[in-house]
């Protein structure tokens, strides 16, 4: 028999969406009112078609749960990794980071003799939501490959000084307790948004709030000339990853 996960009288009962799991051993245990939106919230953060506010009135006791050690499984966050989120961010934003990390402008960069090769920066700061109808959720990834992926719709030309946006792929880690994570990849498989051998997976990992950032990583710049090979965006960053 499955242990239980928590206590009969907890917000989303001893197992955590029991109705779809097909596992041996498993109680058959209908879902609480509470766990049912939970579900419903969570499928449609999943389906990427809906907006996240459902799942944020939902935050604050998934964090309870969390933090007591409930639903580990599916509702906590991987132990002791590090995590990426792969955007694009206004140049103008990224500047200060970059002074403040004591490296080269992106301009003195894309000067250099340099330019083509990935950059991994060190900081210690904060990275603030900015999703969609001001949702304070974030989706992280604990693959490396799926950020570059996310981040990759942006792609570097040969032009200095750069504008509009560059992409970026931040870090953080789920070992710093600041930090207000749940999720983990086995959820979406829960869902059944994600297959365990084929297809797409995200791998992701949630954020509430801002979140304490490691550093970051910029691709070098796409190299047009006959005489040197093009750098790609994927595999610049990869060189690092």
């Amino acid at each position: 028999m499955t242990s239980p996960e928590a206590k009969p009288d907890d917000i989303f009962g001893q197992y955590l969406f029991a109705p779809v799991r097909k596992e041996e051993g498993l109680p058959d245990e209908p879902n609480t009112k509470k766990e049912d939106d939970l579900y419903t919230a969570l499928d449609g953060h999943y389906n990427s078609s809906r907006r996240d506010m459902p799942l944020v009135q939902q935050v604050p006791d998934i964090l309870k749960q969390v933090k007591l050690g409930n639903y580990k499984r599916f509702l906590g966050p991987p132990e002791g990794v590090v995590i990426y989120r792969g955007i694009r961010i206004d140049v103008a934003q990224l500047a200060p980071m970059l002074e403040k990390a004591g490296v080269p402008s992106l301009d003195d960069w894309y000067a250099s003799e340099n330019r083509s090769q990935p950059r991994k920066v060190s900081l210690v700061g904060k990275l603030t939501p900015k999703g969609e109808a001001g949702s304070p959720i974030q989706s992280w990834t604990t693959s490396p490959k799926v950020a570059v992926e996310f981040a990759r719709v942006y792609a570097y030309k040969q032009n200095a000084p750069i504008t509009g946006v560059v992409p970026v792929i931040f870090t953080a880690e789920t070992s710093n307790k600041s930090n207000k994570l749940f999720g983990n990849p086995s959820l979406a498989v829960l869902l059944g948004h994600e297959n365990e051998t084929e297809g797409w997976k995200e791998y992701e990992v949630m954020s509430f709030g801002p979140v304490a950032i490691t550093g970051f990583y910029l691709p070098g710049v796409i190299e047009e000339s006959r005489f040197s090979k093009k750098v790609g965006f994927e595999d610049s960053l990869n060189q690092l990853l």
